[in-house]
């Protein structure tokens, strides 16, 4: 049974207040909680702005595909859990929704914070015998505030 209390103790959220999560890393020390919340731009011309509480992920997409700026606007909802984070996105009128999954990367050496993701996207294709489903990755990087 203890196995399965300490495997429950890693489903518990992160906390988001900056202070250590009381999650141990695997040579025992802890690691401080991620803070997911903020805006994140892509190196494909969207834009992620994202509300985290307790561990459900709230947000909105927006992307620049096919046009100058970010007005059109998207719903995210997703988790996350520790370091890494999954959020899905409801395309609207264009009948496709994408998942992400993706692993937070911290600010060293030069580099800004990050969030790296794999993502899978399903478009109905009107006519088409089937659906059909691209796969890609794309790396988020934080917006600072100014």
């Amino acid at each position: 049974m203890e196995t399965s209390k300490n495997f429950i103790d890693l489903l518990k959220p992160p906390r988001i207040d900056g202070k250590k999560s009381g999650r141990p890393r695997r040579d025992g020390t802890e690691k401080k909680a991620v803070r997911f919340d903020g805006r994140w731009r892509s190196g494909t011309s969207a834009e992620l702005e994202l509300s985290i509480t307790g561990s459900s992920v709230l947000g909105k997409y927006r992307t620049q595909v096919g046009r100058e700026g970010f007005e059109e606007e998207f719903s995210v909802a997703g988790f996350v859990s520790g370091d890494r984070i999954c959020f899905s996105v409801d395309w609207g009128r264009y009948a496709a929704v994408a998942s992400s999954v993706g692993q937070y990367k911290a600010a060293e050496r030069g580099n800004i914070e990050r969030i790296v993701t794999t993502w899978l996207l399903c478009e109905s294709m009107t006519g088409a015998v089937a659906n059909h489903v691209s796969s890609g990755t794309d790396t988020f990087q934080r917006v600072e505030v100014q």
